[in-house]
């Protein structure tokens, strides 16, 4: 996009599709409007002063101040936040110490925040920096939390993508056509061009009629059906 893909030529619409092995090959899954979550992943720092263990007193434990500020953020989501907004915050690995008998001085902390909107996020963003900030004050230690990886929200035109399922229908059928019960929270790259063009996205099923319930997504399992690949390209021709 920053080299230009979408401008040379003009780029108005743009189409994306994902492998679903949840799903049949031959069925389709789409949602109108918000499809898939904004997502900014975050490193976090905690930083104390090392003693030794049988001397606690004389540091600042690191790893105790972690610990407060992992279970403050825990009810960032649900008690900064309506109970009808979604929002996840999630914290994936826990680094510090270097001995048993040693008061750590460091802890470095990695996790992702996703949501639905935009907004939401950047109020999400400010409120998981006060908190690490204040918690970490409050046991004499300091944090600095850095965000890295940010997706916008992956968001489906409402009227592209109704032409494009009636366009589908033609192909696959009503049958196989499946409308999700609610957005993913899960994120994608694709959402970077949704938000510079107008977008539908979708996922074509590729699970094969003897595959089972073990087909899932990033795991060694997967296996997907490849004649799901055909049906994703005679789809994406009857959309153009």
């Amino acid at each position: 996009i920053r080299l230009g893909c979408l401008e040379s030529p003009k780029t108005e619409t743009v189409f994306g599709l994902h492998v679903d092995p949840t799903l049949p090959t031959g069925a389709v899954r789409y949602l109108p409007g918000a499809m898939n979550a904004a997502v900014t992943d975050f490193e976090l720092t905690v930083h104390g002063r090392s003693c030794h263990g049988a001397r606690p007193h004389q540091g600042i434990d690191a790893i105790v101040a972690a610990a407060g500020i992992i279970t403050a953020l825990q009810a960032v989501p649900s008690r900064r936040f309506s109970a009808t907004t979604p929002v996840v915050l999630t914290v994936g690995t826990v680094n510090g110490g270097t001995a048993n008998n040693i008061i750590a001085d460091e802890v470095r902390i990695t996790g992702t925040l996703r949501s639905l909107d935009m907004s939401v996020m950047a109020d999400l963003k400010r409120i998981v920096r006060e908190t690490c900030e204040k918690t970490a004050e409050g046991f004499g230690a300091t944090s600095e939390v850095n965000y890295t990886t940010e997706y916008p929200v992956l968001y489906n035109d409402f009227e592209l993508t109704e032409r494009a399922v009636r366009k589908i229908e033609d192909l696959l059928g009503k049958e196989n056509m499946h409308k999700m019960d609610a957005p993913s929270l899960g994120a994608d790259d694709f959402a970077f061009f949704c938000s510079r063009a107008k977008c539908f996205y979708f996922n074509v099923g590729c699970r094969g009629a003897t595959q089972g319930d073990d087909q899932v997504l990033h795991t060694p399992c997967l296996a997907p059906d490849e004649d799901s690949l055909r049906i994703a390209l005679q789809i994406l021709c009857n959309i153009v």
